[in-house]
């Protein structure tokens, strides 16, 4: 059973706000079947329909790079470690030896009994020239993983492509899934080329080249937004912010035909996707904090604010800390679909500067507060602050949320783990504060 823990120094402790709401289940303390060093989490985070959470980490094993599968069960306690990426690979005898799987990159999207992972063999693809993009272009390629929830394995949906991989010297940032056609849909990186695949049938239905342009010279969104009209949303975005508009492109699976001229959006890429389940209002949100409602009629994305206050986003710190600007990496829309809930976190360097044996600065980056977005006043409320956790961590991941409500969130670098969080116990706990 996962220990109760609340978020202070090293994450061991009680936090005198929310101690009961809020819950870190660490995953590294698992043991596995491999030497794989479990080390980061970029959003891959799911649940199946009996409220049993998915998470991936990548992390070294000697010379290589796996991934390892972990799931927590919300109902009992119980956490287990699945199986690795390359282990699930080779008993498909579809491994290359030599072989990299850095990341499973994507959230795991759960359909017809099954979750789903996209994996990515580099590490960081960005810049023509860039030694990421080098990796990149020296990596094997794209494959999709899934786990059987009924037969309890994981397998590999790439095993029949002809050269074993979606997409040669590709991988996969982003997945989704689209019920009402049984389809699976991945967005690859570098290029941002779609995979349409037919999970009832486990066939491709079809693959939808990149802009060949965008090699190297923009980012690719880490959300591709399936619509209930039948659309298929994403963007790029360009190196830096100032360089330009975002492009964000339009495949409509009635006509088969994407969009000629890419659309202009903010150039900040998406990184949080939330999809309302009453009417299919697609919510999107990018590090920055800007939070989107996505007309999916209209094809225009409308900006609703920020996701995190004006006062935390002047923020720059103190005599001892000077402070980056706020980031968020996922979104969570709430029970009755009045509200957005999002973790803002922020890297902090101390001053003057302190040098570690590496010869780098020590830098912190911790979560700052979980922030609540009402989408009728539109405007945004601070639910819980976070105590200093003296640390180095990232926190991702979206709309991953139990029968309960309770929101779960990857935690990696400093701590490996999910963060459980009751958010109406906390906002029961501010009302009576208020």
């Amino acid at each position: 059973m996962a220990t109760r823990l609340l978020l202070v120094g090293a994450l061991i402790g009680r936090v005198a706000a929310g101690d009961d709401a809020i819950e870190f289940i660490p995953l590294d303390d698992l043991k596995l079947s491999s030497t794989l060093q479990v080390k980061w989490c970029w959003n891959a985070t799911g649940i199946d329909a009996q409220d049993r959470v998915y998470a991936v980490y990548g992390g070294p094993w000697g010379d290589l790079t796996d991934c390892a599968v972990f799931r927590y069960d919300a109902r009992t306690g119980n956490k287990e470690f699945l199986g690795t990426a390359i282990e699930t690979l080779k008993a498909a005898e579809n491994y290359h030896e030599g072989e990299r799987v850095e990341k499973g990159h994507t959230h795991l999207p759960f359909l017809d009994g099954k979750i789903f992972i996209g994996t990515q063999g580099f590490h960081f693809a960005s810049g023509a020239n860039s030694p990421g993009m080098r990796d990149a272009l020296n990596s094997r390629g794209a494959h999709i993983l899934g786990y059987d929830t009924q037969a309890e394995r994981l397998f590999d949906l790439s095993r029949h492509e002809p050269a074993g991989v979606f997409f040669d010297q590709r991988g996969f940032i982003a997945l989704t899934v689209m019920p009402s056609q049984n389809l699976l849909i991945g967005l690859t990186v570098p290029q941002g080329d779609l995979l349409l695949y037919d999970v009832s049938k486990d066939r491709v239905l079809s693959k939808v080249a990149g802009v060949p342009s965008a090699l190297g010279t923009t980012r690719i969104s880490r959300e591709v937004v399936a619509a209930r009209n039948s659309k298929i949303y994403w963007m790029y975005g360009p190196l830096k912010p100032s360089d330009g508009p975002g492009q964000m492109y339009v495949y409509d699976l009635n006509s088969g035909q994407r969009n000629s001229e890419p659309i202009a959006v903010d150039p900040w890429c998406w990184n949080g996707q939330a999809i309302a389940p009453s009417d299919g209002s697609v919510y999107l949100s990018d590090q920055p904090g800007h939070l989107y409602r996505l007309d999916t009629n209209s094809d225009r994305l409308e900006t609703l604010g920020r996701l995190v206050p004006e006062a935390e986003l002047a923020n720059e710190g103190n005599a001892m800390m000077r402070f980056s600007p706020p980031v968020v990496q996922g979104i969570y829309l709430s029970t009755d679909e009045k509200r957005i809930y999002a973790i803002a976190s922020r890297e902090m360097t101390p001053l003057p500067p302190v040098i570690q044996e590496n010869g780098k600065p020590k830098r912190f980056r911790e979560p700052i507060a979980l922030y609540a977005f009402d989408l009728g006043s539109r405007e945004v409320r601070e639910v819980h602050r976070f105590p200093r956790w003296n640390t180095f961590c990232y926190v991702t991941g979206s709309n991953v949320k139990d029968t309960e409500g309770n929101l779960y969130f990857a935690v990696h670098a400093g701590k490996k783990g999910l963060m459980k969080v009751n958010v109406e116990e906390l906002r029961t706990q501010q009302k009576d504060i208020d």
